[in-house]
Parts: structure tokens; C-alpha cells; sequence
């Protein structure tokens, strides 16, 4: 748009430059050459992307990306159903693959991973231990729609299908011999919705949030350990809820074919409620996650 801006001022200064002698024409002239350098200079360093500020104008075709999260996992009732354990940080990753048509409408797949354990000590009887596992993996299908709110504000709405499953184990050992033990799994399926918004800023910086929430539907089972593993509680029809959410910058730069690729860094949290349990299971508890991402990905 401020191109047509540009060409428009180029006419004038032309017209000018034909019709007008003496003088004072040519300090119009002077001043019409400052002002078409101003203008030149404000596309320049224009925090549109793409020179587009049309509030239709819209981000459109495939885009993939891979991100690796470095996170500390936290409960509601305190890491370890018998002996306390300490979780540390651990790496999770995340991949996605999408297309977005040039309404603005597109799909998109994303799988989330983490498979880690901690384990601690009986600080009154050091011969026993506990070793605590989570084994999670999430799984998205979501509509997407993007848009431009004027020349600095992205925003994208996404809706659709997920699907969650999750594995938390405890097992209690004597002497580096299994004594006890007890697990929670769940396979479950629901919705998801989610809004990002970014904040084009200059030097092609741009600074974005995301949050979502998902509802989740289906059963879980408990286990116990007591010379072998089995099935002592069946749950069904359960329901669950996720909330995330993330705060960074992303840095772009325009590929020599058409698109771009960015890297970019955020703060992450999660909150998982109604995934764990008490020691003897009841359900009801939550866990959560907290650190930090880094993506990279390509646009086309």
C-alpha cells in the first residue's frame, strides 16, 4: 500500500518538474524529493511484514517446524507417591507440519513428547528408594485461521482434535530389588483450542503469546506391583484438562526462494489437572511443567 503512496508522490514530483519554471517551483521540488525520501525511508525500516498493512492480508502456504523444550515437571501433591524425588530439568520435543490456504484457513498437525525419570532416597531408611516415570505424548489435529490486525498485530485461532496419553510409574525398591510399586494410565481424547497473538517489532523481530486449553474425555487405569504388575482399578469416562501457554520472540528472515525461516525462543508452562493421583490412587491431582523452548522452522 504505501508503494501506490510512493508511485503517486514519483507522478507528482514528475508533474512538477514539467509544469513549473523559476524558483519557487523547484524548492516545491526541493521538498517533494525530501518527503519521497521519507517515505522511502519509512518502508525501509516499516515493521509490516512484507510491506503489508491491509488488515485482509494474510501468511499463506506450508509451514514446519521443530522446537525442544527444556522443562522441570512440578505436582500438586509433590514428586514421589511414597519417598520424595527430584525431578531436574529434562528436554521434550515438539514437531509440526501445516498449510495455510490464502483465506486465511489452513490445517495443522503438532506431536508433543516427554519420557523421563527421577528417583530419591528414604531419608530413614537409606536401603530403600523410589524411581518415578512419566511417559507422555500428545497428539493435535487443528483447524487454523490467520489474519493481520492492521500492520503490526498477527493473530491465529486454532480448534480442533486431541489426543493425550499418559503414564506415571512409581516403583519403591529394597536394596536395588522391586518391592512395590503402583502406576496411573490414561488414554484420552477431546477438543482443543488455542489464540497466538504477534506484535511485528523491527529488524525482523516479532514478539508473540500463545495460550490453550483442552478438555479431555476417556478412561484410566491403575496398576500395583506386589510380585507382579496388574490391573488393580479401572476408571471410565473421566475427564481431564490441559491449560499452556508460552511468552517470546521469534527472528525471521526471508528465504531466497520465497518464504522464511525463524528460530525463536519463549518461556513455557503447562498445566495438567486431574492426570495423577495420591499414593493408593484416587485420582484427582495435577501436574505441570514449566522452563524454557527453542524452535526453528521454515514458511513457504
Amino acid at each position: 500500500m504505501r508503494n501506490y503512496r510512493l508511485i503517486a508522490l514519483a507522478m507528482t514530483l514528475f508533474a512538477g518538474v514539467a509544469t513549473a519554471d523559476g524558483a519557487e517551483p523547484m524548492a516545491e521540488i526541493e521538498d517533494l524529493r525530501a518527503e519521497l525520501q521519507a517515505l522511502r525511508e519509512q518502508v525501509n525500516t516499516s515493521s509490516c511484514y512484507e510491506a503489508c498493512c491491509d488488515p485482509c492480508c494474510r501468511s499463506t502456504g506450508f509451514t514446519a517446524g521443530a522446537e525442544v523444550s527444556w522443562i522441570k515437571p512440578h505436582s500438586s501433591m509433590g514428586q514421589g507417591a511414597f519417598i520424595p524425588v527430584n525431578f531436574d530439568g529434562n528436554a521434550a520435543t515438539r514437531f509440526w507440519v501445516g498449510y495455510s490456504a490464502g483465506n486465511g484457513l489452513g490445517l495443522r498437525a503438532r506431536y508433543w513428547d516427554f519420557d523421563h525419570g527421577a528417583s530419591g532416597i528414604d531419608p530413614l531408611d537409606p536401603d530403600f528408594s523410589e524411581l518415578m516415570e512419566l511417559d507422555l505424548a500428545v497428539f493435535d489435529l487443528e483447524v487454523t485461521d490467520v489474519t493481520e490486525l492492521g500492520c503490526n498485530w498477527d493473530v491465529m485461532v486454532t480448534g480442533g482434535y486431541r489426543h493425550v496419553d499418559y503414564a506415571e510409574d512409581h516403583s519403591i525398591f529394597d536394596l536395588g530389588t522391586l518391592d512395590f510399586g503402583q502406576a496411573i494410565h490414561s488414554g484420552t481424547d477431546g477438543v482443543t483450542a488455542s489464540v497466538e497473538l504477534r506484535r511485528h517489532w523491527r529488524n525482523n523481530l516479532t514478539l508473540f503469546g500463545n495460550v490453550r486449553g483442552s478438555a479431555l474425555f476417556g478412561g484410566e487405569n491403575e496398576w500395583e506391583y506386589d510380585g507382579a504388575w496388574s490391573v488393580t482399578w479401572a476408571r471410565r469416562d473421566t475427564l481431564k484438562y490441559m491449560w499452556e501457554a508460552q511468552l517470546g520472540v521469534e527472528w525471521n528472515r526471508p528465504l531466497a526462494n520465497g518464504g522464511k525461516f525463524f528460530v525463536r525462543g519463549a518461556a513455557e508452562a503447562q498445566y495438567w489437572d486431574c492426570f495423577s493421583g495420591e499414593p493408593f490412587f484416587d485420582g484427582g491431582e495435577a501436574i505441570g511443567f514449566v522452563g524454557g523452548t527453542f524452535a526453528t522452522g521454515i514458511q513457504r
